[in-house]
């Protein structure tokens, strides 16, 4: 709240000067603000908040890029058992002798 707003004169500070009001300095209540310590509580279980959701989710993320790697293997796995699936079925239908009469 706001108390006594009347002017100050201030002292000539030269030769040529004159003195010039000046505002009081408001006086603001201590009630009116928030204690800081509220603040830096509310900051503090903040950050720790988002500290454990980044933790969260580098776990969620390691295990992710795992079960892909596992998945990845996997299709590799599977591709090069059906390349030579298609490979043992698609050979023994040339003729050998194509290849020796060239």
């Amino acid at each position: 709240m706001v108390r006594n707003r009347a002017n100050v004169a201030v002292k000539r500070q030269g030769v040529n000067s004159t003195s010039q009001s000046v505002p009081k300095i408001n006086k603001v209540r201590q009630s009116q603000l928030p204690p800081k310590t509220d603040e830096v509580e509310n900051l503090k279980k903040e950050l720790k908040k988002l500290e454990e959701d980044r933790c969260k989710m580098g776990q969620h993320l390691a295990k992710e890029d795992r079960r892909l790697k596992r998945e990845t293997f996997r299709y590799e796995r599977d591709a090069d058992h059906h390349e030579e699936q298609l490979q043992i079925t698609y050979f023994p239908f040339f003729p050998t002798t194509l290849y020796t009469h060239a």
